[in-house]
């Protein structure tokens, strides 16, 4: 039950984050980072850790390319 909530999460983040909603990729970060932290610290695993830190890259690389963009800028998007 928990994977599908986490699943519903990230589908509902993935949405606003195709929008360049910049409070959307924060949150997709953490969801990414804070349970593989967990995993790290606490349990002391290094399961899912390949995986989490491609996804975080992308996150990040995308992040930085929504928050430098400037506001109110839609002409420049590509599909604009």
């Amino acid at each position: 039950m928990f994977g599908i909530v986490i699943a519903a999460i990230s589908g509902v983040l993935a949405f606003f984050i195709s929008r360049r909603s910049k409070v959307a990729i924060v949150l997709m970060l953490l969801l990414v980072v804070v349970p593989q932290l967990y995993t790290w610290l606490i349990v002391h695993s290094i399961a899912g850790s390949l995986a989490s830190v491609v996804i975080a890259a992308f996150l990040i690389r995308g992040a930085v390319r929504i928050f430098e963009r400037p506001e109110g800028n839609e002409a420049s998007t590509p599909n604009g």
